[in-house]
């Protein structure tokens, strides 16, 4: 199980700090994976984004297959936060309020805007999550919104504010 896990972090870590070379052969949609898998360890989220004590960790993805395929591999048999993680392939925004982390792509959900959830979108998206990703120089990376972090009660930890390509007020 510890070497299976070692594995995980290890392949994670991997993606999302390889060189130029290396990233060339990994795909955009498993560096995004990664990053969606690596973030639950830098937010917290308030009680009540969770319906009991044994809810589980959701990381949902809204048509996205491409990326919830790899996020499935490295989330196998992980937990954040003490709870089970699992990976939900949704189609709407009827079962986006469940979930702690939520890939919307190119796509919107309609949650409101104080829903304790890290929404995450693609750069260029109608109304930017909590989180964007951007492609720069060939390199997936990441924008902070924090109002809108703010707004849904998520604390984000120093680390990843400072790892991210900008952080907008």
């Amino acid at each position: 199980m510890l070497g299976t896990r070692l594995e995980r972090w290890g392949l994670a870590l991997a993606l999302v700090l390889a060189p130029a070379p290396a990233a060339a052969q990994v795909s955009e949609a498993a560096v995004k994976a990664a990053y969606l898998y690596k973030m639950a360890a830098f937010v917290t989220w308030p009680p009540n984004a969770f319906a009991s004590g044994s809810s589980p960790f959701r990381i949902c993805v809204l048509n996205r297959t491409d990326v919830a395929g790899p996020l499935s591999e490295l989330a196998h048999g992980a937990q954040a936060w003490g709870r089970p993680v699992v990976i939900t392939v949704i189609g709407g925004s009827q079962e986006a309020s469940q979930c702690q982390i939520l890939f919307l792509g190119d796509g919107h959900a309609a949650l409101g805007d104080s829903a304790p959830v890290l929404t995450v979108t693609e750069h260029g998206a109608s109304s930017p999550g909590v989180v964007e990703f951007t492609v720069q120089q060939s390199h997936v990376r990441f924008v902070i919104h924090r109002s809108q972090a703010d707004a849904r009660r998520l604390q984000i930890s120093s680390k990843l504010l400072a790892v991210a390509a900008a952080v907008v007020p």
